[in-house]
């Protein structure tokens, strides 16, 4: 899969939630996606990485099923917001 098919894949399910719309964050330019206007996915500038606000519990059974997919500093700061 490519960046751009990622992008896309990315896009087609945050954009299939009720009430979601795609605005950019910030001043960024990279995708970024809100419901009510708050933010519940978030991709970098060069397409390689996303943010994704989760529920208590259901971080750690992500990062348990792909460790490479966090880092400890991601991980405390979504704890913390």
């Amino acid at each position: 899969m490519t960046d751009m098919d990622a992008l896309s894949r990315i896009r087609e399910i945050c954009l299939s939630l009720p009430e979601a719309t795609e605005k950019p964050f910030g001043g960024h330019t990279a995708p970024s996606f809100r419901v009510r206007d708050k933010l519940f996915v978030m991709t970098s500038e060069d397409g390689l990485s996303m943010t994704l606000k989760a529920g208590t519990g259901v971080q750690e059974a992500l990062v348990a099923e792909t460790p490479s997919a966090s880092s400890s500093r991601s991980m405390s700061a979504a704890k913390d917001g």
